[in-house]
């Protein structure tokens, strides 16, 4: 889709938050690598906008795509309502480097 036509589709179905933004960059994002997005033709942008894990890791970071790969060879998703030894180990992690009392983890799932 052109970029024209992926802003008409995103403002008939699509809700964001940010629309007031996006509606006037008008950038169709084809790929991302580390800190940088390109757009259908090719232009390299500094992405200095994104979101929380955007920002943090970048796009495609080769270490983190490993390490998806791996993961998902052995369990691709794992809720907190089951047990799974990596949630426990995570809180078990996240606990030891609160200050304090703080040691009770909320594992919750999220979407916008």
């Amino acid at each position: 889709m052109r970029c024209r036509a992926l802003l008409v589709f995103k403002i008939s179905f699509l809700f964001v938050l940010i629309d007031d933004v996006i509606l006037v960059l008008q950038l169709n994002i084809v790929e991302g690598k580390m800190q940088y997005l390109f757009d259908e033709n090719g232009r390299r942008y500094l992405n200095a906008f994104s979101g929380i894990v955007s920002v943090s890791c970048g796009y495609c970071h080769p270490q983190i795509l490993n390490a998806i790969m791996e993961q998902s060879k052995l369990l691709q998703h794992a809720t907190a309502i089951y047990l799974n030894h990596t949630i426990a180990d995570f809180a078990e992690a996240l606990a030891a480097k609160m200050p304090g009392n703080l040691k009770v983890s909320a594992i919750l799932d999220t979407f916008r």
